[in-house]
């Protein structure tokens, strides 16, 4: 039966819904975007070049794994979007330059000539090397704990699977130049966010897991399989609406609240519009729905919902030199910033830091005719107002005990009163969990079919 559906939100979650229901399904669908434009963090920025020439750099959606995005891959060979290979690589420069390596060569590991001669540099590479081949053990104890069967070995396994990144380290007796210089700077990289001393909070076996999927702890693999959309980000958006109905894309509507009714849901936006629905998605972050549920929320579906939290992120396109290692050699497609705590009074205070995309080779913007293309991340110093063609905010899901209680009891509340929940915080926070929880729920709560196997 046809039902009336209305996605609120239009990020990689609601458009992955829309798509799957506008192309499988008979149900009117209605988008409501807050914003003047779709696509979330998906954003396409003007950048004016050293030569005047005038180009578009994708601030949200840099790259995409191949490996690590099957669903998302297979959607936009659907469509039959264009992909470019890219260069992934990783460098880390601490203290203005004072310590500085990229994992890309032996010439950029050792960018600092004088690292050569450091017994410190040489024991750092044998501990990435020692974690990336016994850090897997963290899983395999995982799937032993079935056939456990005294109540010794139970209750060390159940230390174990609480066991934080932090602890883990400490345990194995690794460096701390090993965690600051290395691990959690590549997973921050990789999840495009900043750290604080919740990344050694972190349950060790779930931070284990996600870098097992995202191929980390494989160093040929870890930059290999990496994809930019040709043409820019937006193209895909623009595929996704070719075949939707311009009158059903309600675009300045912020959605206020969503009210029961004898008939389904009406949906109010600030406007003061209200529509009525058989059925919602919410594909917002969490603290969104949070306040669009009230004053009619649950207990339970406020309890779950506040586990799910945001870091504020800063990032701005610029071409300042200084949010870059000072040695040209240990420059990296991600340029990972950070500065010694000082004084160093607690073993555990993780270090600020920063994130800088050279966007002149991940995306093929020649340098030589445009000057430096840089993104950063909440950058440790903000950029020279003459450096710095764009600035914007965004919130991106914080990935940590609490919100992974939550999701283990997200389908409590899942397509009750006819409101359905999907978001990349429904996962580990990258866009493919997002996009791919738009898929599931637009599957399992309204019937959709996909051209391709959905891969959870």
């Amino acid at each position: 039966m046809s039902k009336r559906v209305a996605i609120v939100g239009s990020g990689c979650s609601g458009l992955g819904a829309l798509w799957a229901l506008n192309t499988s399904t008979r149900h009117e669908i209605h988008l409501f975007e807050a914003a003047s434009r779709l696509g979330g963090h998906t954003n396409s920025i003007p950048y004016e070049g050293s030569n005047g020439q005038k180009v578009e750099v994708d601030a949200g959606l840099v790259v995409i794994n191949g490996a690590t995005s099957p669903n998302f891959f297979r959607f936009l060979q659907v469509l039959g979007i264009q992909l470019k290979k890219t260069d992934l690589t990783f460098g880390i420069s601490r203290d203005q330059g004072a310590f500085e390596w990229a994992w890309t060569s032996w010439s950029s590991i050792f960018a600092q000539k004088r690292n050569i001669f450091r017994p410190s540099m040489w024991k750092l590479i044998f501990e990435v090397i020692r974690f990336n081949e016994f850090a897997l053990d963290l899983l395999q104890e995982d799937d032993s704990e079935e056939d456990s069967t005294t109540q010794e070995i139970q209750q060390k396994m159940e230390h174990r699977s609480q066991e934080s990144i932090g602890e883990y380290l400490e345990r194995e007796n690794y460096s701390r130049e090993f965690r600051d210089n290395y691990l959690i700077p590549m997973t921050a990289a990789i999840w495009g966010t900043n750290p604080d001393e919740c990344s050694l909070e972190f349950l060790a076996r779930t931070l284990v897991r996600f870098m097992y999927n995202q191929h980390m702890l494989d160093v040929a693999a870890k930059f290999s399989d990496w994809w930019t959309i040709s043409g820019g980000a937006e193209r895909y958006i623009e595929a996704v609406m070719e075949d939707f109905s311009a009158d059903r894309i309600h675009l300045d509507s912020n959605v206020t609240s969503l009210t029961p009714s004898d008939k389904g849901i009406v949906v109010l936006t600030a406007n003061g519009k209200d529509h009525e629905f058989d059925h919602v998605i919410v594909a917002t972050q969490a603290a969104q729905a949070l306040e669009i549920l009230q004053p009619q929320i649950t207990r339970e579906e406020s309890d779950i919902l506040r586990g799910f939290r945001t870091n504020r992120i800063v990032a701005v396109l610029h071409t300042d030199l200084s949010l870059m290692p000072k040695r040209r050699q240990a420059w990296s497609s991600l340029n990972y910033i950070t500065e010694s705590p000082f004084p160093p009074t607690r073993s555990k205070q993780v270090s600020k830091g920063c994130l800088t995309y050279w966007m002149n080779v991940l995306h093929e913007m020649p340098q030589s005719q445009l000057g430096p293309v840089l993104v950063t991340l909440n950058p440790l110093n903000m950029p020279h107002p003459r450096l710095a063609q764009g600035i914007w905010e965004y919130a991106h899901p914080q990935y940590n005990a609490t919100a992974i209680k939550s999701q283990k009891l997200l389908s409590k509340i899942q397509n009750t009163k006819n409101i359905s929940y999907c978001g990349a915080w429904t996962k580990y926070g990258l866009p493919e969990d997002g996009f791919s929880s738009g898929l599931s729920v637009a599957i399992n709560c309204l019937g959709a079919r996909l051209p391709f196997e959905i891969i959870c």
